[in-house]
């Protein structure tokens, strides 16, 4: 009889640990840009590696997407890229670039 108690309140245990949801992991933080050229739109998508500012991740997206838009050019691929983000800056190119999941406190700029 007590082996059957035991058998028993053990079920219940398993049941009532199986119910409890687990929390779904939160999306790491990331920055996605678009790059739009004479030779078309390109997008590239950066992850934050460890605590990394915004802002970094920001703009290796860019460069990234530069990288792409630069793939095939008769340039150096250096020089192309980074003629790429000059022309960004000086909005000769046009550039989006959308950051998610960073910490509120991150401040850094999410489009242009």
């Amino acid at each position: 009889m007590e082996i059957r108690a035991v058998q028993v309140m053990l079920l219940l245990g398993l049941a009532a640990c199986k119910s409890e949801p687990k929390p779904a992991p939160a999306p790491a933080p990331s920055c996605s840009a678009e790059v739009v050229t004479d030779r078309g739109s390109f997008q590239a998508t950066a992850q934050a590696e460890g605590d990394e500012a915004r802002e970094k991740v920001r703009k290796r997206a860019l460069e990234s997407a530069c990288a792409k838009s630069c793939e095939g050019a008769k340039d150096k691929a250096d020089a192309c890229r980074s003629r790429c983000l000059v022309d960004i800056d000086a909005a000769k190119v046009g550039a989006r670039v959308k950051c998610h999941a960073f910490p509120k406190g991150d401040k850094g700029a999410t489009s242009g």
